[in-house]
């Protein structure tokens, strides 16, 4: 079967419907952007890291942190995500808990 190429008229109709536009114009984005220096703001005023936070799209943030204890208790919070006090937590008190 012989190859048959397209005439003009398909070729016309493909140019047209490929035009380009001007491109959708951005607004400013953050200072430095995702690659910026600077420190990234702490989640809480505890002097231990925030582990793994995550937000929950209902106006929360959960993540994981470290107790002040000697055997570095693991725990799980929540935070409102404009800020404030931690909504709730959970321990595990013993290895059982877990």
């Amino acid at each position: 079967m012989p190859h048959r190429t397209p005439g003009p008229i398909p070729v016309l109709l493909l140019l047209m419907a490929c035009s380009h536009s001007a491109p959708v114009p951005t607004g400013p984005g953050e200072p430095g952007g995702p690659f910026s220096p600077a420190q990234p703001t702490p989640l809480t005023l505890s002097s231990f890291d925030d582990i793994h936070p995550a937000t929950s799209g209902a106006g929360y943030i959960s993540y994981q942190f470290r107790r002040g204890t000697p055997d570095r208790d693991l725990c799980a919070g929540i935070l409102p995500d404009r800020g404030g006090q931690r909504v709730a937590e959970v321990c595990a008190w013993e290895l059982d808990d877990l």
